[in-house]
């Protein structure tokens, strides 16, 4: 009989949290390509409520961007 396979799911929110917590000036360009990425990825696979999340913390790195432009 076919049995479900159990993985650990991994929060990819809290690690990009992490991440952009020490975040340079310098690497704002590629840590928004990185959550585009994701962002878009958890569009696909319908989750919708971390790709909000996503899609507000690109907003708010575009904002700091433009303060340093």
């Amino acid at each position: 009989t076919p049995k479900t396979i159990l993985k650990p799911v991994k929060n990819t929110l809290e690690i990009t949290k992490r991440a952009t917590e020490k975040l340079d000036v310098k690497d704002i360009p590629a840590e928004l390509e990185k959550l585009k990425a994701l962002m878009t990825l958890a569009s696909k696979s319908l989750d919708f409520e971390t790709a909000i999340k996503l899609r507000d913390k690109i907003s708010a790195l575009k904002k700091l961007q433009g303060k340093f432009k």
